[in-house]
Parts: C-alpha cells; sequence; structure tokens
C-alpha cells in the first residue's frame, strides 16, 4: 500500500512540475541586416516580417538588397512587412520581388524609400501611422509605382494588435511546459494526461 501511495505521489509531483515550471525556451535571435543597426524576425505561421532596431540603436535604415536578393532568405514566404518606429530609410530593392506580399505598416518616422523598394510585388495595402501630408512628404526614389499605387490607410496602428516590438517573437514563447505540450502536440495534450493521471490513481486505489 505504501508503495502504491509512493507512486501517486511522485506521479502528482510530476503533474505539478509540469504545470508550474517554466519552459526553457530561448526567445528567436533577431537576424541582423548587413551593414545596418536594423535586423529582422519572421514569423512563418502567420508570413509576418517584422524589422526591428538592434544594438541599442535609437534609429536606423534597412540597406539595399544585393542584385541576388539575398536580404531575406524567406522572400518567397512574406505576406506581411511591419517596420519599428525610428526606422527612417528604405534602401534600394530592399522588398523587391516578394511574391507574396500584401501589407506593409510603416511609422511616420520613415523619409526615404530607395529605388524600386518594393518592385515586383503584388497590390499593396500600405498602414501609415502619419497624415497623407506626412506621406506625400517622403522622398521616393524612382520605381515605387507599388506603393504609389497601394492602398493607403493613414493614421495610428489603432487596427493592428500594436506598433512593431523592439523584441518581437516569431512565435508565442510557452509559459510553462503544459503550454508547451500543447504547442508540440497539439491542443488537448495536457487533458489526456490529466485524464490519464486520474485513471492511473483510480486503479492505484480502487482496493
Amino acid at each position: 500500500m505504501r508503495i502504491k501511495q509512493a507512486l501517486a505521489a511522485l506521479l502528482a509531483l510530476c503533474v505539478l512540475l509540469c504545470c508550474g515550471v517554466t519552459a526553457f525556451a530561448e526567445p528567436p535571435a533577431v537576424t541582423d541586416l548587413p551593414g545596418s543597426n536594423v535586423g529582422y524576425l519572421f514569423d512563418a505561421q502567420t508570413g509576418t516580417l517584422t524589422l526591428v532596431l538592434t544594438h541599442g540603436a535609437k534609429s536606423g535604415e534597412i540597406p539595399d538588397n544585393p542584385a541576388d536578393g539575398a536580404l531575406f532568405p524567406m522572400a518567397d514566404e512574406i505576406k506581411t512587412v511591419v517596420l519599428d518606429k525610428w526606422i527612417y530609410g528604405i534602401g534600394d530593392r530592399a522588398f523587391a520581388d516578394l511574391p507574396k506580399l500584401e501589407t506593409v505598416w510603416l511609422p511616420d518616422t520613415v523619409r526615404e524609400i530607395g529605388q524600386s523598394a518594393f518592385d515586383g510585388c503584388g497590390k499593396l495595402t500600405v498602414h501609415y501611422s502619419g497624415t497623407e501630408e506626412d506621406w506625400q512628404s517622403i522622398e521616393f526614389a524612382a520605381g515605387n509605382e507599388q506603393l504609389k499605387s497601394a492602398m493607403m490607410i493613414y493614421g495610428g496602428f489603432e487596427a493592428d494588435p500594436g506598433e512593431p516590438d523592439v523584441e518581437p517573437t516569431v512565435e508565442p514563447k510557452p509559459d510553462n511546459l503544459c503550454r508547451w505540450c500543447n504547442t508540440v502536440h497539439g491542443d488537448g495534450f495536457f487533458q489526456k494526461i490529466t485524464a490519464w493521471f486520474h485513471s492511473v490513481l483510480a486503479t492505484l486505489f480502487r482496493r
């Protein structure tokens, strides 16, 4: 009987640890863009590319995209581009040839957009946090017809979950191992484990 009680206590401890211990998952690292104090994070589930300031920088600009288009290796998967506040410039062809790009979120701190920055992209919807007058004052280089013909939404980003965070995550970080289990094994995994645990206890104490 004591062995059964000890086993039950051990199982209960395992479940408590599963619920209470914080998972040791490291947040995803920002990938630095070459020659710039701007980096990016990519959420593969939503196709969102978020550009952020790095290394404590107060401002920065996105560099020119090389001819081979290697600035963003996941170019074919990008659906949304979000720029952090205080990014003031977008380099030549920075977001060119993104076939699935549909939505761009730009802060009003952007003052310069390089040549053909969105060349080869389809019809865009641009959320710009400034006014139409602010937008007209941006210095556009040649080849930015995609932006000039885009559907524009001016004003704050109230419709968005929030302005780009300086440390956004690619995937929601699990608060504990239970949520991690559900993330890996699917919703309801922990409920199945709990049901199994209860059945074990019922079997042990049936007599």
